[in-house]
């Protein structure tokens, strides 16, 4: 059969559609057009704009140009094309849609036999775009906590605690978990005296607690906890590490600190510490 007697077929058909229709809408609105034949069908592809792989999952919406309304439709498969059958005659408008992708409007499509359209189309490649969001400026704001936890060590923020100002280095050491400071000044981690104390990475020398407690928190940057010392450091500390570590800059040169008490029966007592810091020359002592 050729294409002239299938037009002509076509021609019936719609003609004894549209007379039914009209005969069995009286009274109730007249011509509907989903009473039209369904052999309508309509194909095609999606790809992407920039990279033009097939898109699958696309949907693909068959809106009647007439009643606005979606009359059928579909989704892409996994090669990107689609093909959608059993549209009723009629005039069309396909809509493509996917997330984060400027939606496609296609159409007019005619539906039917004759010039200008046809029972069966084939709409071709619809490439799509990926849809720009202009945003407005946003502003981010982050907080490091006072305590970070690493692998191997346990690091203590101490310039961003406002609770040590005018406090001493023994106050700072306080508020680490698993280091404690007793009242005579002696220092344990997890309850084990056998520390290794350390000044920017040196070990101190003479009375460490007397060190400490003459040490100005607001000379302290920050204090690394070592639970698990690697062979590189003396093994007398084997409960684990303390380096102190002094800001850079703000403590230049010589400053130090003295502390005075007294008691009943004529009991006093005079300590102090002194530092001297030039670049990466450092001098400490205590008395």
């Amino acid at each position: 059969m050729n294409s002239r007697y299938k037009t002509i077929i076509y021609f019936i058909l719609i003609f004894s559609t549209v007379i039914i229709a009209q005969r069995g809408g009286r009274g109730r609105g007249g011509f509907n057009p989903a009473n039209m034949p369904k052999i309508g069908v309509l194909q095609g592809i999606v790809v992407d704009s920039t990279t033009t792989i097939p898109m699958p999952y696309v949907s693909v919406s068959i809106v009647n140009m007439r009643s606005n309304e979606i009359v059928t439709g579909g989704i892409t498969d996994d090669l990107g094309s689609f093909n959608i059958r059993e549209i009723p005659m009629g005039r069309y408008q396909a809509v493509i849609e996917f997330i984060g992708y400027e939606k496609v409007n296609i159409g007019p499509i005619n539906l039917f036999p004759g010039d200008g359209g046809g029972v069966e189309q084939d709409i071709g490649t619809i490439v799509m775009e990926l849809s720009a969001v202009q945003m407005e400026e946003v502003d981010v704001y982050g907080e490091i906590p006072n305590m970070i936890y690493t692998v191997d060590k346990r690091i203590f923020d101490a310039k961003k605690d406002m609770t040590l100002v005018g406090g001493t280095g023994s106050d700072a050491l306080k508020k680490i978990p698993s280091v404690d400071v007793d009242i005579d000044g002696n220092i344990t981690l997890r309850g084990d005296g056998n520390v290794t104390m350390l000044i920017d990475g040196r070990p101190m020398r003479g009375d460490r607690r007397s060190m400490v407690e003459d040490l100005p928190a607001d000379m302290i940057d920050r204090i690394e906890v070592i639970t698990n010392p690697s062979a590189k450091y003396d093994p007398d500390g084997m409960a684990g590490i303390i380096n102190i570590i002094l800001k850079r800059g703000r403590f230049e040169g010589m400053n130090g600190s003295a502390t005075i008490t007294a008691g009943e029966y004529s009991r006093y007592n005079l300590s102090g510490m002194v530092n001297y810091r030039r670049d990466k020359f450092n001098i400490f002592s205590n008395g």
